[in-house]
């Protein structure tokens, strides 16, 4: 069995999702397949190219979503890997309740959070 090389937890998360190229390019209305505090797994045939930097919108409901800037680190058969470059607390605020509620490991999320940002 391979080893597990990811340091953040990454949760199964099922989510309507917008990637919005810089270029105005837009593959919209994918599924989030899991995310962790540091990136999102999009299901989708169309890929931007890796390296490309995009807006990302996650929709938690009608009126709660996930924005953020992010690039793209990777394709495989299924899907793309969007890593994320910024965001704004709103959305950081989300982000972290969604990894609560669907870890089962607060405290994991808590630590990587810190470690994130460098705090003691």
């Amino acid at each position: 069995m391979e080893k597990e090389r990811r340091k953040n937890l990454r949760v199964l998360f099922d989510a309507e999702v917008d990637v919005i190229s810089e270029k105005g390019e837009g593959i919209r209305s994918k599924k989030v397949r899991d995310i962790s505090l540091k990136g999102v797994y999009v299901i989708s045939d169309e890929k931007p190219a890796i390296g490309e930097i995009c807006n990302v919108e996650i929709k938690l409901d009608k009126e709660k979503k996930i924005r953020f800037k992010g690039k793209v680190i990777r394709h495989d058969e299924k899907g793309f890997v969007i890593a994320f470059l910024a965001t704004d607390l709103a959305s950081l605020g989300h982000l972290k309740n969604v990894l609560y509620y669907n870890s089962g490991d607060p405290e994991r999320i808590d630590k990587e959070l810190k470690d994130l940002f460098g705090l003691k």
